[in-house]
């Protein structure tokens, strides 16, 4: 006052009775602590204060308590205007807390909690700078810190760390990216991407769901983190977000690749050593690794792949990678890359960080195969059909009806779900189509059967005969004795609406069907 300072007392003012209002304990708690800031000067004009007859300090009588406290509310005021005003540029949920994480850091301490209710975008209140996993979603809402460590010899001169957490803190040196893929396989690659493309960047979080429980509240649920909120440039997706490459071995055109450290598998190329790619270090490729994951790998000698006692051929090596690979699209999963290490290389492995090939398939295999044992049932009589189809002699009756796309679709359209010529008619279908998921999950069970088959019979006790798909069709034949006729004059061409030909033929296995009930 009159350019000169005077401390506040803050003890020496009655917040609760000096208004002529009412004002709540949160208010005036807000007061004393702006009131204590030492940072913090108000002019006030000369007379507007009562001074001490010493004039070194102020006379704490009503009116300047009353003055102190009105401008310590005008202040308030304009920290609240301030906040309001510094969120009104934010594109989406996720800039409005990077903003507001900037202007709370700002504060002093004792002052964030006054105003951390201040914050509003778009209606939306925003009360913190960080996406916190409510109690009892530890296990459905999977949250990963990804942050970067310095290291020289490591690819790009640093490591990638990999932590469990229960808070996404927002901010502008931040990322948040979203396991859309089924599997978290290859997102500390992802994070390295990331961080590849914007040294300032300090952390990646990437948040999976387990359940539509969980979904709902990363995006829809009013009470939860409404990442709907977020623009697309702030929140990545696993599936759009390619993997980084790590630092591969060295080897010039027609040298040695005798430096090379380790290889990865693609099944390209006539010479064993063309499907062998050049990879990185095995100390690289441990520190990319997610909590609980394992590398896969498989010894080889000479580019040719060993394991234990036995020796693959290239081409059956191809084949079943190729077989998982279609296993993996189909469950839309990630398929693991598969590592070439050289023999004595391999066994000084840690194992707790590395699986074999055969080990991987066979886990797999178990996993999937109890998932998908309807899958699995068609394959079975897929690949019975192919084995005795010159066995099944009724199946021959009817074969050139049932194997007719066309006569599938109008049986499906016009007759039960459950009745049997429709049954018969999509075993044909799964018997005469090439399925890549039925292949793969036919091999995985032959896999289990070999290696592990007090497993396999224990979980799948049921075994499928080829005689029952003959059965199906002598017992269709013999209740529709027109369908053998009529097959042996239908080819894959003929069109099945032409002169009402399906519809002629399910009504009379309706009319059959109904006179059989009568009966």
């Amino acid at each position: 006052m009159g350019r000169v300072h005077y401390p506040m007392q803050t003890n020496s003012i009655n917040f609760s009775s000096i208004v002529d209002e009412d004002i709540d304990g949160n208010e005036i708690h807000a007061l004393q602590e702006i009131c204590r800031q030492d940072n913090l000067y108000i002019r006030f004009d000369i007379g507007e204060l009562k001074l001490h007859h010493s004039r070194e300090a102020l006379e704490y009588n009503k009116p300047t308590q009353r003055a102190i406290v009105e401008h310590l509310r005008q202040v308030k005021n304009d920290i609240e205007a301030l906040a309001k005003e510094k969120l009104e540029g934010a594109t989406c949920l996720w800039d409005a807390k990077a903003k507001y994480a900037q202007v709370v850091n700002a504060l002093p301490h004792s002052l964030q909690g006054i105003f951390k209710n201040s914050f509003k975008w778009q209606g939306h209140s925003i009360n913190s700078f960080n996406f916190s996993r409510p109690y009892g979603y530890h296990e459905n809402l999977i949250v990963t810190e990804y942050t970067k460590r310095d290291d020289s010899v490591a690819t790009d001169g640093y490591k990638v760390q990999s932590k469990k957490q229960s808070n996404i803190y927002v901010n502008k040196n931040n990322r948040l990216m979203v396991q859309d893929l089924k599997t978290p396989h290859g997102n500390a690659l992802r994070a390295r991407t990331i961080f590849n493309g914007d040294d300032s960047i300090e952390a990646v979080y990437v948040v999976s769901h387990t359940d539509d429980q969980a979904y709902d509240y990363m995006y829809t649920d009013t009470e939860g983190w409404r990442f709907d909120l977020i623009e697309d440039k702030n929140i990545a997706l696993t599936s759009k977000t390619d993997k980084a490459k790590l630092k591969q071995g060295t080897r010039s055109s027609g040298e040695s690749r005798a430096s090379v450290p380790t290889f990865q598998f693609e099944p390209h190329g006539y010479r064993m050593r063309d499907s062998w790619k050049n990879g990185a270090e095995v100390e690289d490729l441990e520190n990319e690794l997610e909590d609980d994951a394992k590398l896969v790998y498989i010894p080889i000698s000479n580019y040719k792949p060993i394991e234990g006692n036995g020796v693959y051929d290239i081409e059956g090596l191809k084949t079943q990678f190729r077989q998982m690979q279609a296993l993996m699209k189909n469950l839309g999963e990630d398929m693991q890359t598969l590592h070439g290490i050289r023999g004595k290389d391999a066994e000084s492995l840690d194992k707790s960080k590395w699986v074999s090939w055969k080990d991987h398939r066979l886990e797999v295999a178990k996993k999937h195969l109890v998932r998908r044992k309807a899958d699995l049932y068609r394959s079975e009589k897929a690949i019975a059909y192919k084995e005795n189809r010159h066995s099944m002699h009724n199946v021959s009756n009817l074969e050139s009806l049932i194997s007719n796309k066309l006569f599938k679709k109008v049986v499906d359209t016009n007759l039960d779900a459950n009745h049997d010529v429709l049954e018969a008619c999509k075993t044909m279908a799964d018997s005469q189509e090439s399925n890549s998921l039925l292949d793969a999950l036919y091999s995985l069970k032959e896999l289990v059967k070999q290696h592990d088959k007090s497993w396999y019979e224990q979980k799948f006790s049921k075994i499928y005969n080829y005689k029952t798909f003959d059965y199906l069709c002598k017992d269709i034949a013999d209740r529709y004795p027109l369908l053998v006729n009529i097959s042996k004059e239908v080819y894959g061409w003929q069109n099945m609406t032409e002169n009402d030909l399906g519809k002629n033929i399910t009504d009379y296995i309706s009319m059959c069907d109904k006179l059989g009930e009568e009966a």
